[in-house]
């Protein structure tokens, strides 16, 4: 729960960008699919030549991937309204849920909003009145409890109503991706998207020829498309994704494929036995010798990294032999981790924590009295291992003839030691290119009390102020606390914290990793922290208490700064950092060999 820098976006110009895609969960191929589209081009202000062809384009296309959809021409806002709530009633526990609009779209006051015709939007009160809110839409698949949603906002041409808010700011707010999501915009920030000299906008053009391939991963439909839409505008348009999604989802199933100038050069081995077609990982190999490309033999290797056909993907992708050949071993399936017997009561910090990390008395005592520490859970020790392997590639358009670097992989070792009651000494040993490091650090229900790095006392907590409680866990509990922490290998400078955080909900901790029990509680936090005079502020950053262990999801995975969610660091996420910029980069981390353990 230590305070964690979001790494924001860049802004996008005034009211000009929405346009993302936004897929909730993954679902099974053969599954009920409901759609509602939208187009409005008829405004009074400044009308749209394509948003009307581009729904229609859609509806065509979604309804050969199985939609059964509703398509909705040029509506005022009692028109969007009432489609948006029979499209809730027919989403009610459906598989695919998804959502689509083309025309103008505005922000304020960091919300993105959809513009009805018939608007009458001169200030920016009149946007909360005369516009749909966009996050009414997510909101309303969520109520619907389809198992997933999509959501495709192609809003971003130049919009009318550049200079009537006071605080927007450059285009559109970020909206958080969580695990198990993408979220794809259009255009780059501080661009605006063309609509196209034909009949259909350039995006969604390319999205819905991307979407009728067959045996496409979702996250190839938006590699491919951006890819067009920039080849297509001269670099002009530069569609980018947030990807938060574990696992493949394809809409339309079959084999992909390609032009043959795409094609590559046959590099598939041939298995001693021929591949049963009832095998997930022969059926995605088959699928990536068919398509004979990069990105087929890249979406292989999201699956399966430590598979049979894992070296042969590797050259298909053009990287030859890899260069980095540390030896990765598959993660086995394992059994139910079996928590030990649970207890709780008044928090317990023993007196060998409060000496390693030079606790004052003011703050062992402002734990101790807080009600929030007055009846907290024993936490179990746990041991987790994984192996990460970083990739970098060169982007930017001064850059591209940078030699691309040798991938460099990191072992990590976390051993996590119940300490008292409710509290954990945590140490990390770590292997980054083979050279080691160490790294500790205690805990008390999740507040950061300091650390060491390389076994030098290097952070330490100063000042403390505890309000509310979250323990006994529940749903709507708060807690907000303010921290200073020093830098004690450099004593000219501190860190101010502040955070609040609230439990939303609980869900099974097993939808975190299999091999968990009971509940895992969601607890969503704002805040920010000052060092170095510069303030940096984060909102719905989302940990995970996973209650049968007493643990916070924050000390034993991973944090995805893309979507401000702490995961696990199984097999099935990878996580994808840009810069951007004339030398910027795209970093790919994926995960191995990740294994869990109870330690007694």
């Amino acid at each position: 729960m230590n305070a964690i820098p979001i790494f924001s976006r860049v802004n996008l110009r005034p009211w000009h960008c929405l346009c993302l895609v936004l897929l909730i969960c993954i679902a099974p191929a053969h599954a009920r699919r409901v759609a509602l589209v939208v187009g409005n081009a008829a405004y009074a202000d400044k009308p749209l030549r394509n948003p009307v062809n581009d729904a229609e384009l859609m509806q065509r296309t979604l309804r050969d991937l199985k939609f059964d959809v509703t398509l909705v021409r040029n509506a005022d806002r009692r028109g969007m309204l009432a489609a948006l709530r029979e499209f809730e009633a027919k989403a009610a526990n459906a598989d695919v849920a998804l959502f689509y609009f083309a025309g103008h779209g505005t922000q304020v006051a960091g919300s993105n909003f959809l513009i009805p015709l018939s608007a009458q939007i001169r200030a920016e009160s009149d946007v909360l009145d005369e516009a749909v809110d966009a996050n009414s839409v997510l909101r309303r698949i969520e109520d619907a409890k389809a198992r997933v949603g999509l959501v495709i906002l192609d809003a971003c041409r130049d919009s009318p109503y550049a200079g009537a808010s006071r605080s927007s700011s450059r285009g559109l707010g970020r909206m958080s991706v969580p695990t198990g999501s993408i979220v794809a915009y259009a255009t780059n920030p501080g661009s605006v998207a063309d609509d196209g000299m034909g009949k259909n906008g350039v995006y969604t053009e390319q999205l819905a020829k991307q979407l009728s391939i067959p045996g496409l991963d979702v996250r190839e439909v938006f590699d491919r498309t951006a890819t067009e839409v920039e080849r297509l505008t001269g670099g002009k348009q530069k569609p980018r994704e947030d990807v938060g999604l574990r696992g493949r989802f394809v809409l339309k199933e079959g084999a992909q494929k390609e032009e043959p100038s795409t094609q590559l050069a046959s590099i598939a081995p041939v298995p001693t036995n021929r591949p049963s077609t009832s095998n997930p990982e022969d059926e995605a190999w088959a699928a990536a010798k068919t398509a004979n490309t990069p990105a087929a033999y890249r979406a292989y290797l999201t699956d399966f990294p430590s598979g049979r056909y894992a070296s042969a993907a590797r050259i298909g992708m053009g990287e030859g032999t890899p260069a980095v050949t540390a030896p990765v071993v598959a993660a086995p399936v394992q059994q139910t981790l079996v928590p030990l017997a649970k207890r709780s009561g008044p928090v317990e910090i023993p007196a060998d924590l409060i000496a390693k990390y030079q606790l004052s008395d003011k703050i062992v005592r402002t734990i101790r009295e807080s009600e929030n520490f007055r009846n907290i859970p024993a936490t179990v020790g746990i041991n987790v291992q994984f192996q990460s392997i970083k990739d970098t590639e060169y982007i930017g358009a001064k850059s591209r003839t940078i030699p691309k670097p040798a991938a460099h992989v990191q072992r990590e070792n976390w051993n996590i030691r119940a300490s008292g009651l409710g509290c954990i000494d945590a140490s990390k040993e770590t292997k980054f290119d083979g050279v080691q490091a160490s790294i500790s650090s205690a805990h008390c229900g999740g507040l950061y009390l300091g650390g060491y790095i390389g076994g030098k006392f290097d952070t330490r907590i100063e000042d403390l102020e505890l309000n509310g409680s979250i323990f006994p866990m529940r749903e709507g509990a708060r807690f907000t606390w303010r921290s200073r922490i020093a830098y004690l290998s450099d004593r000219n400078y501190d860190s101010q914290n502040e955070r609040e955080c609230t439990v939303t909900g609980a869900r099974a901790a097993s939808e975190l990793y299999h091999a968990l029990t009971g509940k895992a509680w969601t607890i969503r936090c704002k805040g920010g922290y000052t060092m170095v005079g510069k303030t940096h502020s984060f909102d719905n950053q989302i940990d995970h208490y996973i209650e049968d262990y007493g643990q916070f999801l924050s000390a034993l995975g991973v944090y995805d700064s893309r979507s401000a969610v702490f995961i696990f660091p199984d097999t099935q996420f990878r996580n994808i950092i840009i810069a951007e910029g004339d030398y910027g980069s795209r970093m790919t981390t994926r995960y191995e060999d990740f294994k869990i353990s109870i330690n007694p």
